[in-house]
């Protein structure tokens, strides 16, 4: 069978559709919850276009919920604000707004991509509390303010950096040490809402559709965030 013949880029006319079809779909935004609700959006451009519009204003946990449902699975029950506080405080930091309401409105881990959510915090098992009080001491080769979200397997984990205004999703892949533990951070998205947004594109790099464009680059403050 021949290969599939690869899209043409957009013409100038189809570009102009499709920035008409974002001013739309901004204005639709409180309505929008999947790509079959954008039925007002002019044709004329790509399903990926769709994609992109939808990213750019729905809520990125709406999102979430739809990995969800993709990939079949169920969350844990929300965390409380008791929890809550008592893991923030054990942190000695406050946790990114967008952090906060994956916990306390999707789940307590049970769903994401890799090995899911890691819980807020487990008596038995692998937890965000757990992983980062265990990682952070002394702080040589895990920054203070960075916490695993999701175990990547073979001892990588997502973490995010709450010191961040925007909530910097990173990479610690360890397999790649060689000397300098600061070779190990990768940046995968300088915005968390982007990257939850990204679980239900086929081109992340985490994608099992074969599709992956591109991938984390290396962490630029991550000698500073180091203690030496």
């Amino acid at each position: 069978m021949a290969p599939a013949a690869r899209e043409a880029a957009p013409s100038a006319s189809a570009q102009a559709l499709r920035n008409d079809a974002f001013a739309e779909a901004a204005r639709l935004r409180p309505s929008l919850r999947s790509v079959s609700a954008l039925r007002r959006v002019p044709r004329g451009f790509r399903l990926s276009d769709l994609r992109d519009i939808l990213w750019s204003v729905n809520d990125p946990l709406d999102n979430v919920r739809e990995y969800i449902a993709d990939e079949d699975q169920t969350p844990q029950p929300p965390v409380d604000e008791e929890l809550l506080t008592a893991v923030t405080g054990a942190l000695g930091f406050p946790l990114p707004e967008l952090l906060v309401r994956l916990y306390t409105e999707i789940g307590d881990g049970g769903f994401g991509p890799g090995y899911e959510l890691l819980p807020l915090h487990a008596e038995e098992g692998e937890s965000l509390l757990g992983v980062y009080e265990t990682m952070v001491d002394p702080g040589t080769t895990w920054p203070r303010g960075v916490v695993p979200i999701i175990d990547w397997g073979c001892g990588m984990y997502a973490a995010v950096d709450c010191l961040d205004d925007r909530g910097a999703v990173l990479l610690f892949e360890p397999n790649v040490f060689s000397g300098d533990w600061a070779e190990v951070w990768f940046l995968d998205n300088d915005d968390l809402a982007d990257w939850l947004r990204s679980w239900t594109s086929p081109t992340a790099w985490f994608s099992e559709t074969g599709e992956a464009e591109g991938g984390p680059t290396p962490w630029a403050d991550a000698a500073a965030r180091l203690v030496t």
